[in-house]
């Protein structure tokens, strides 16, 4: 699975390469793709957990715990790639995601 290191650019005074788990990367990618025009994700833990999952399955990955996905949102709020909005209760993408295969 292509998710064994990911860029993330701050803004364009900053960037930096983190590294985090596979498990992170996957939900950060999810939000990512659920976040609308805003950069803001709207849905449900359910349905992020269902999106997460089925990326996992899609690269035959083992799926996560809602347990899990809790921990990892903690730990991308923890350095700033997500944010909780507090009038929605939805969550700011902090963070550009580019997906690249090798």
């Amino acid at each position: 699975m292509p998710f064994a290191a990911l860029l993330l650019w701050r803004s364009l005074w900053s960037s930096a390469e983190i590294s985090i788990s596979e498990t992170e990367v996957v939900v950060l990618i999810a939000l990512h793709r659920l976040k609308n025009a805003k950069k803001i994700v709207e849905k449900s833990e359910i349905e992020i957990l269902d999106s997460v999952n089925k990326a996992l399955r899609k690269h035959e990955r083992p799926t996560i715990s809602q347990s899990d996905l809790r921990h990892a949102m903690k730990m991308l709020e923890k350095i700033d790639s997500i944010e909780k909005v507090k009038t929605s209760g939805g969550w700011f993408i902090r963070e550009w995601v580019r997906v690249s295969y090798r």
